[in-house]
């Protein structure tokens, strides 16, 4: 899936265990205790947005949809 590597833990995003109030409570504490994690997940967070672009969304949806035609031949 194009989707499966899009949050890099630590590096553009943060993985937590789900419904876990603990692991939410332990990273706010630890984004709290150092905002420089923070502003560097948002640099990271603000290339990757760049990446998509309507441009890229319409080339990537073209590819998809002229994969599922020629399967279906």
């Amino acid at each position: 899936m194009v989707l499966d590597n899009l949050i890099v833990n630590d590096t553009n995003g943060f993985l937590i265990e789900k419904h876990s109030t603990k692991a939410i409570s332990e990273l706010f504490e630890r984004l709290c205790a150092n905002k420089i994690v923070l502003q560097s997940i948002g640099i990271e967070r603000r290339k990757l947005a760049s990446e998509y672009t309507w441009e890229s969304y319409r080339n990537n949806f073209t590819k998809f949809m002229l994969e599922v035609v020629n399967t279906n031949l």
